[in-house]
C-alpha cells in the first residue's frame, strides 16, 4: 500500500458517501466492490487503490470521489489540491527569501510578478498552471539572493535546491541554514496578501 492510513482513512470515508448517494441501498458487495474499482481505474489508471500513489493520484481519486457525492465542501476542497500545493510552496520560499534577504515578507516581489505578467492580482484567479510559473520564479530570485550573499552550491557545502523544510539564519560569520527545523510557511492569503 502506498498510501498513508490518513490517507486510506479519508478515502473509505468519503467513499462510504459516494456509494451511499451513488448506489442503491440495497446494493451487493459485488456491486459496491465493481464501483469502488471501477473509480479508482477511472480517476488514476490503476487497478486497485492499493497501486495508487500519494500525491497526484491520491488527489484525483479523492476528487472523482467527491463528485460522486451531494458533498460540496469536499468536491471543492479535492478539485483544488493542486492550488493549495502550489500556495504552500510559494508560503514557503516566500518565507525563506524573507530569511535570506532580512525581511519579514517577500508580498511585493510577488505583486511585482504578476503585474509585469498582466496576471491578476489575486490568488483566487489564478490557475495552478500559473502558481506553478510564480513558484519557479520565486526557487529563481531565492537562488540569486543566495549567490548575492556568498552562496557557492553544494559542492561547497551551500545547496541552491528548494527544500521545503529548509531555515536560513544570518550570522555574523555570514548566511548558514538548517534543514532539521520545522517551518511555518507564511501562507499568502488572497486578500491580504496581494492586496
Amino acid at each position: 500500500m502506498k498510501l498513508s492510513k490518513a490517507q486510506q482513512y479519508k478515502f473509505w470515508s468519503l467513499f462510504k458517501e459516494a456509494v451511499q448517494e451513488a448506489l442503491p441501498a440495497d446494493a451487493s458487495k459485488a456491486e459496491i466492490d465493481a464501483f469502488r474499482y471501477k473509480l479508482i481505474e477511472d480517476a488514476t489508471g490503476k487497478t486497485s487503490l492499493t497501486l495508487v500513489s500519494k500525491c497526484k493520484e491520491y488527489d484525483l481519486l479523492m476528487a472523482a470521489t467527491a463528485f460522486c457525492t451531494e458533498n460540496d465542501q469536499e468536491k471543492l476542497y479535492w478539485c483544488t489540491t493542486s492550488e493549495r500545493r502550489f500556495l504552500h510552496l510559494i508560503g514557503t520560499g516566500l518565507t525563506q527569501i524573507g530569511q535570506i534577504a532580512k525581511e519579514p515578507h517577500a508580498w511585493d516581489y510577488v505583486k511585482g510578478i504578476l503585474h509585469q505578467a498582466h496576471w491578476p492580482d489575486t490568488w483566487k484567479d489564478i490557475s495552478d498552471e500559473m502558481l506553478h510559473t510564480v513558484f519557479k520564479m520565486l526557487d529563481t530570485h531565492r537562488r540569486r539572493l543566495l549567490w548575492k550573499n556568498g552562496w557557492r552550491g553544494s559542492k561547497h557545502g551551500q545547496p541552491l535546491g528548494f527544500t521545503i523544510t529548509r531555515t536560513y539564519f544570518h550570522t555574523v560569520s555570514g548566511l548558514h541554514y538548517r534543514d532539521d527545523l520545522p517551518i511555518k510557511p507564511a501562507t499568502p492569503a488572497p486578500q491580504e496578501a496581494l492586496s
